[in-house]
């Protein structure tokens, strides 16, 4: 990241919910930034006080950005730092899932339960090895057409249904980044760089021993089901759960059955 996140910029981008006794939860959002998952911190927020800070990139203001896997996992550290956070339950889906796996490695004391969602980078995508898919999106990304709504093109790798209200708000939130030539060229920087495989968790994830409980979607093309299979057998003290005709944005589309495997999951 180009940016030194100071300890304003650190309180001025996380938002803070409930105020439970219990061990906090820090939520890491995806892609589509944290408004969309609103449902999962709040229903959280009424045992643990959930944290849910915005992710470099994802603010105008932030500027260029471009993602590093230690830069990310700083500035998660600072974040914890700031808050006083001892230890935490700590969840991430998609880009956030691979932000908690990496900080997980390297910071192992601070994180007494792990939930990952959608994880890119433990194989390398197939999505974006498709020539003619990564020309899309480039135009997507880089070309605001007026003729051609790129967003549904994407979206039909998130969800199964174009009819619940998620997909529109969900939509919507692309089409604002698609406004912002410095939202989209972010997103799309950071989004080629979490997709690449990651080799040296080859040889980092036997060493956690953290509970770790991974959700998948079994129609997720972006994260297929092999990774978190992969996932499952490296991570030694996991527990793997699959949602059968829910693809790459389960978690937005069916908020509710992903909360439940958490609730039932964390102590």
């Amino acid at each position: 990241m180009k940016k030194n996140y100071n300890l304003y910029n650190i309180v001025d981008r996380v938002s803070i919910h409930g105020s439970g006794f219990w061990t906090p939860v820090i939520f890491l959002h995806g892609m589509e930034g944290p408004e969309l998952h609103s449902a999962l911190y709040y229903e959280l927020s009424e045992n643990y006080t959930v944290y849910v800070p915005t992710l470099p990139g994802f603010k105008e203001t932030d500027g260029k950005v471009k993602y590093d896997d230690r830069a990310y996992c700083d500035f998660l550290f600072e974040v914890i730092k700031e808050f006083r956070i001892r230890s935490c339950y700590l969840i991430g889906y998609s880009l956030g899932a691979r932000i908690a796996l990496n900080f997980s490695i390297r910071h192992p004391t601070f994180v007494d339960n792990l939930v990952l969602m959608s994880c890119p980078g433990v194989i390398e995508s197939k999505f974006f090895n498709r020539p003619i898919l990564n020309k899309l999106l480039k135009m997507y990304f880089f070309i605001k057409s007026k003729k051609h709504d790129y967003t549904q093109l994407y979206l039909k790798y998130l969800f199964v249904s174009e009819s619940k209200l998620i997909y529109e708000r969900t939509q919507k939130t692309y089409k604002k980044i698609v406004n912002s030539s410095i939202l989209r060229k972010n997103f799309f920087e950071v989004y080629l760089e979490i997709c690449q495989e990651q080799h040296n968790w080859s040889y980092q994830l036997h060493d956690i021993d953290i509970p770790t409980l991974l959700l998948w979607g079994r129609e997720d093309s972006l994260c297929p089901i092999e990774a978190a299979r992969l996932l499952h057998s490296e991570l030694r003290n996991s527990s793997l759960v699959l949602f059968e005709s829910l693809k790459h944005g389960g978690i937005l589309e069916c908020p509710y059955l992903f909360l439940s495997a958490i609730q039932k999951f964390l102590p």
